[in-house]
């Protein structure tokens, strides 16, 4: 069984001194990719629960989350495919194992930080672009494409 799901919780356990994502790639090769463990909390007080996916990223996806420093703790929000997979556990009961593979995603602001608009932003091309460290400014979408902020005008404005 597969679905989209869109979740907002916090990186877990990383295999990394550090904490930081590795780009990983596949047996053959021929595939890049980074897993960690994902946490998302509902809830408040006694009935506060956590529940924890297997995430998975490939290709540029997975690139994107590296070059932008994603470690254990971030805070993200992802959109991407949820599978549950059935397995047997060690007293023969089954158990789900929840797993999803990643689509989209982007740094997410939450309330523990008092900012309930959203918090700071760990993108290396936002820092280079304020720093001014990059000449042309620009902020990379999902899609990789990326828009030019030197050549934006009052018409280019949608209000």
């Amino acid at each position: 069984m597969s679905m989209l799901g869109i979740g907002l919780g916090n990186v877990g356990k990383v295999d990394t001194e550090g904490g930081l994502l590795v780009l990983q790639t596949s047996q053959n090769g021929k595939t890049t990719y980074v897993s960690f463990s994902f946490a998302v909390t509902n809830g408040v007080g006694k009935d506060k629960k956590t529940d924890w996916f297997k995430c998975v990223a490939f290709g540029e996806m997975a690139e994107r989350m590296v070059n932008a420093c994603v470690k254990q703790g971030s805070r993200l929000q992802i959109t991407g495919n949820l599978t549950l997979n059935s397995y047997e556990k060690a007293d023969n009961t089954k158990g789900i194992s929840p797993s999803i593979r990643i689509l989209d995603w982007k740094y997410a602001g939450g309330l523990s930080n008092g900012n309930a608009s959203g918090g700071q932003v760990n993108n290396t091309a936002q820092q280079e672009a304020e720093a001014g460290s990059n000449s042309n400014a620009s902020i990379p979408f999902a899609d990789g494409e990326e828009m030019n902020l030197d050549n934006l005008g009052d018409d280019d404005l949608p209000f």
